[in-house]
């Protein structure tokens, strides 16, 4: 089954650019660009920027608001 992620889906996690996240391997990061359209958001950390899926990457635990 494939489930289709609206911007809804996005909103709805309640992240914006400059929120901060913490990841458990990379520790804390904020984000710095949100693509609606790929559902995709990046975040910068100590070590550099990551790309991840939204909303599964909170959905999933990846990433947790600070």
């Amino acid at each position: 089954e494939i489930k289709q992620i609206l911007s809804s889906d996005i909103t709805e996690t309640g992240v914006t650019v400059g929120t901060v996240v913490t990841h458990a391997e990379f520790g804390e990061g904020k984000i710095v660009y949100i693509d609606k359209v790929q559902q995709v958001i990046r975040v910068s950390f100590d070590i550099g920027e990551k790309t991840f899926v939204i909303p599964d990457c909170f959905n999933m635990g990846f990433l947790k608001r600070k």
